[in-house]
């Protein structure tokens, strides 16, 4: 879910709390072909805020572009760091 503010957006995801190998990358594109973490300027936006069993975590961070007035699509990139290497 993504929610448009003055300076950026809000970006919403859930992801699990138990699974140490998994790891959550928000990465930007200003052309849909070259993609990198090193294009957007994250800031954790609010607590993540626990579900009722404690398996998953609403997380929301404020995205920007690291290149002002320019567009920004962006894409949060899950990888398993434990099957890695297997």
């Amino acid at each position: 879910m993504t929610t448009t503010v003055l300076d950026g957006f809000l970006l919403t995801f859930i992801r699990r709390k138990n699974e140490p190998g998994l790891l959550y990358e928000i990465e930007g594109s200003y052309d849909l072909v070259q993609w990198s973490a090193d294009n957007v300027i994250l800031q954790l936006a609010a607590p993540p805020e626990p579900n009722v069993a404690r398996q998953t975590e609403r997380v929301t961070y404020r995205v920007s572009s690291s290149v002002p007035a320019t567009r920004l699509f962006t894409r949060i990139r899950v990888t398993n760091t434990t099957a890695v290497g297997q």
